[in-house]
């Protein structure tokens, strides 16, 4: 554990602290840092006097928490080493040395943590919740513990007696309380932000500012002056700190306050040399509570002025943000009041009505419209119904140009409760109608295409409902719009095909098959086409195309038919002829002609064969015909 705890320490002496961009080496840091408290310690110890460890001037603690909140906790050992050395020199027993450098500490990083990781802060005091976590938290936290933690501190060291134990207290706490109030937020505040204007008015503006502080703060807090009977000049500082507060920010209102606090300062030393330290005592106590107070509230009223230039910033960015995106719509808008001047138009609106911007803006329709467009454009607020809107549908006729159809939206403008205009919002629908008028003509146009094709053709949604027919569907089908599969009647086993086959075709697939169906007792035959219908890659259904084939199919068949007895003609022919080829050998007429009758049964598949026997000298004479009879002579 030892060796973990050498090597973490070892890490961290070697480690670096950002510093404006730059990197310091730890030790450096921890170095200057101790130095400071030092210093900052010494010089607060030349106005103790209840006691020597205790000053109501203590500006080392304001060093230690805006050094830790600026660079980390971790460097709470500068602390450590500041608080030691200062209170080292003071003569207290070294026990009260060690607990005193203890509560110095433990009240910084305490504050510290909580300001960084409990509540949300920001060094640069923007916010009203800003200044009152820091006075909370950073300024009593820390005092609270410190002064506590001392007092005991003195107490076991029996440097102190119950008589003055309250006073001393008080003291202690005032003392860093104040210190912290005044410097924490001077040097966190120009440390992050140190540049200068280069504005010359501001710098006039700067050095009358600082001019008029330190001449009422010389002449309020000067030793012969300052009493507590006339502790009321101290308010004439006020009208300086506000002015810092309402031109510079938090930055130039904690300047103002630590001038001046300087200032006080100094008056208080030379009156600790004109008057007895009790009574210098009692009047630094009040005028620390002044001080308290003119410091908070100005950093107050800065964190105001600058929480609400913030609130200015971003409404005007968002006014401007809205007013690039309103003049870049291409709906026109228009602003008017609750006599009907136009107060904002946007550039689309201008264009509708065929002006500029300019020459509507402030100006009632009357004055700039023609008598037509006067109608419509203040027609909107008579047209309001019940719930403070309209919306209807008109035409624009510009001067010199083609009218043009808008629908118009308008609503009451309303601010806490009381109408102050109407905000109109217009649409250009021409080339909407124009597209419609397309599109009216293209469905006229596909329906009477639809009506005289001379096939079946239905569509059915994506839920399997028929939405569309053709006459020769409703001619073939019945009348099938609104029905599904389920509502036609057909027999179960074709019902269960259809609604197999639609899944697949829902499914991305296309179907082309015959398929053949009974009408009125007559078959008919059908070249069926199943395709899914798509929108890119939406399913929105499917289409069936049925082509009537059923005279190709007749013909077909007849063809088929003609085509056998050609076949078989010639097939006989064949055989006819290697039939003559054998007859023409045979030589004895009963033989011949006992052949001609076997070769025409057997061979030719002849039921009935006639014979004819012609001279050839004589060629009118025909001898006899014959064929073979039912018993097969």
């Amino acid at each position: 554990m030892n060796l973990t705890i050498l090597s973490r320490f070892a890490k961290q002496m070697v480690s670096h602290v950002p510093i404006r961009k730059r990197e310091f080496a730890y030790p450096i840091v921890l170095a200057a840092l101790t130095v400071a408290y030092l210093v900052a310690g010494r010089f607060g110890l030349q106005f103790a006097i209840l006691h020597g460890n205790v000053s109501l001037v203590w500006g080392a603690s304001a060093i230690g928490l805006s050094a830790m909140l600026l660079g980390g906790i971790r460097l709470w050992p500068g602390i450590a080493f500041g608080a030691f050395l200062v209170n080292i020199t003071t003569g207290a027993p070294l026990s009260s040395i060690l607990l005193i450098t203890f509560g110095n500490t433990l009240g910084p990083v305490l504050a510290v943590y909580i300001l960084r990781n409990v509540t949300p802060f920001s060094l640069t005091f923007d916010r009203i919740r800003d200044v009152i976590t820091f006075a909370l938290v950073g300024v009593l936290v820390t005092s609270l513990i410190t002064s506590t933690i001392g007092i005991v501190a003195l107490t076991i060291g029996s440097t102190v007696n119950g008589a003055n134990v309250q006073d001393i207290w008080l003291e202690w706490f005032m003392g860093d309380a104040i210190g912290i109030l005044v410097l924490s937020p001077l040097i966190m505040l120009w440390w992050n932000h140190y540049q200068l204007t280069k504005n010359y008015r501001r710098w006039l503006e700067v050095a009358a500012l600082v001019i008029c502080v330190i001449a009422i703060s010389l002449f309020i807090f000067q030793p012969s002056s300052y009493r507590i009977g006339n502790f009321p000049l101290t308010y004439l500082t006020i009208p300086f700190t506000l002015w810092a507060a309402f031109r510079f920010g938090a930055r130039g209102a904690s300047t103002i306050c630590f001038m001046i606090t300087v200032v006080a300062i100094a008056g208080v030393t030379q009156r600790l040399q004109l008057a007895p330290y009790l009574e210098v005592h009692q009047d630094l106590i009040y005028l620390w509570i002044f001080i308290a107070l003119v410091t908070t509230s100005t950093l107050v009223l800065a964190a105001i002025i600058t929480d609400r230039q913030r609130i200015e910033r971003e409404l005007a960015r968002e006014r401007d943000y809205i007013a690039q995106v309103v003049n870049a719509m291409q709906h026109g808008v228009a602003v008017t009041d609750i006599d009907g001047r136009f107060e904002y138009v946007n550039p689309a609106y201008a264009t509708m009505l065929g002006f500029e911007p300019s020459d509507l803006v402030g100006k009632i329709p009357n004055s700039v419209l023609p008598h037509d467009e006067r109608a419509i454009v203040t027609n909107t607020s008579l047209r309001l119904t019940s719930d403070n809107r309209t919306i209807y549908e008109t035409r624009f006729q510009r001067p010199g140009s083609e009218p043009i159809d808008v629908l118009i939206n308008g609503s009451l403008r309303r601010d806490e409760g009381r109408a102050t205009g109407i905000i109109t919002s217009v649409t250009d629908l021409t080339e909407q109608k124009k597209i419609e008028a397309t599109l009216r003509r293209n469905e006229a146009l596909l329906q009477t295409i639809f009506n005289n094709v001379p096939f079946d053709l239905w569509v059915r949604d994506a839920d399997g409902r028929c939405i569309f027919q053709t006459p020769q569907s409703v001619i073939l089908r019945g009348k099938l719009l609104g029905t599904t599969i389920d509502d036609m009647d057909v027999p179960s086993d074709v019902r269960e095909q259809w609604r197999h086959s639609n899944a697949r075709v829902m499914a991305g697939e296309t179907f082309q098959r015959d398929v053949s169906y009974m009408f009125n007792g007559e078959e008919r035959h059908f070249f069926a086409v199943t395709t899914p219908v798509t929108d890119n890659k939406t399913k929105l259904g499917i289409m069936g195309i049925n082509v009537d084939i059923t005279e190709r199919v007749q013909a077909q068949k007849a063809l088929q038919k003609t085509e056998e007895s050609s076949r078989m003609f010639l097939e006989r022919l064949k055989a006819l002829q290697d039939i003559t080829i054998e007859l023409a050998r045979i030589e004895d007429f009963d033989d011949f002609c006992y052949k001609v009758v076997e070769f025409g049964r057997n061979r030719l598949m002849f039921e009935r064969m006639g014979l004819w026997l012609v001279d050839p000298e004589d060629s009118e004479f025909t001898f006899g015909t014959f064929g073979t009879a039912e018993d097969g002579t």
